[in-house]
């Protein structure tokens, strides 16, 4: 009996250190829950961070087609060319090329705007002549009357008062001093005289066809040329081009475009074109 019972309060002392080992136990369970509950955190802040970042260098690569920490580039392809001692870099441009003929910047079709016999011819084939020059003149015996009698009314009209009579006199003298201006060709720019058919004593009909004389301005030179429809794109104001020419081998000449049109045309062959 002594030694059940010895047994049974042995038992007795031993069930706090049974408790002490479940409270253990259970501590260390929610240890393993907290650290993997913070594993997990982890983990999700991970993923949204490489979710957030992917996003930007996506949108980042959409906007300026590069990645973010690549630098800047030139949109234009660049050209190396390689030599012994020496590295040159060109950009590259897109090339169109055209044909056509040169002609003279300016030319003026030079008309007399009154009828009557041509009494000077101040200029010949290849003379220089200035804005303003006069190059011809037809007989103004007429209007130079004309204006001597109307001054001589006008003076009159002042003397009687008479203001109406006044007013139409100085409209008529107005429209003959522009008549007596008619009799004259005048240079409209600097050039040369390309062409000259007048001779002083010829009768000159005004509306008659042909021209009497041309200046052409040779300082500089044009040349419209037929552009695509799928080349206009590549054409701008102010672009540089290279002209050579059939009858100059190796000579080349530099250009600019100083017009494109806001309409296009069809040519011939039924193409989109617009004269450049």
């Amino acid at each position: 009996m002594a030694d059940l019972y010895k047994d049974d309060e042995i038992t007795e002392n031993e069930k706090p250190n049974s408790v002490d080992t479940e409270t253990q136990i259970r501590k260390e369970i929610k240890k393993k829950l907290r650290k993997k509950k913070i594993k997990k955190a982890i983990i999700w802040i991970i993923v949204l961070i490489i979710i957030i970042g992917g996003s930007y260098v996506y949108n980042f690569y959409q906007t300026n087609k590069r990645l973010p920490w690549q630098p800047e580039s030139i949109s234009a392809p660049i050209e190396q060319t390689y030599t012994d001692s020496l590295v040159t870099e060109e950009i590259s441009h897109p090339v169109v090329n055209i044909s056509g003929s040169l002609s003279a910047y300016d030319l003026q079709d030079v008309v007399l705007r009154t009828s009557g016999a041509i009494t000077t011819v101040n200029y010949d084939e290849g003379d220089q002549v200035k804005k303003g020059d006069i190059l011809a003149t037809v007989d103004d015996t007429d209007q130079q009357y004309i204006i001597a009698k109307l001054k001589s009314d006008i003076e009159a009209a002042k003397l009687s008062g008479n203001a109406n009579n006044l007013k139409l006199l100085e409209l008529q003298l107005r429209n003959a001093t522009n008549n007596l201006e008619y009799t004259k060709a005048i240079a409209n720019f600097d050039g040369v005289v390309a062409y000259q058919g007048w001779t002083a004593g010829d009768y000159n009909n005004v509306g008659s066809t042909g021209s009497n004389m041309i200046i052409a301005d040779l300082s500089k030179f044009k040349s419209t040329v037929e552009i695509d429809e799928m080349d206009i794109n590549s054409i701008s104001l102010g672009q540089v081009a290279e002209l050579t020419f059939d009858s100059l081998p190796g000579v080349i000449a530099e250009a600019k475009v100083t017009k494109i049109p806001m309409l296009g045309r069809y040519n011939q062959q039924g193409f989109g074109v617009m004269d450049v």
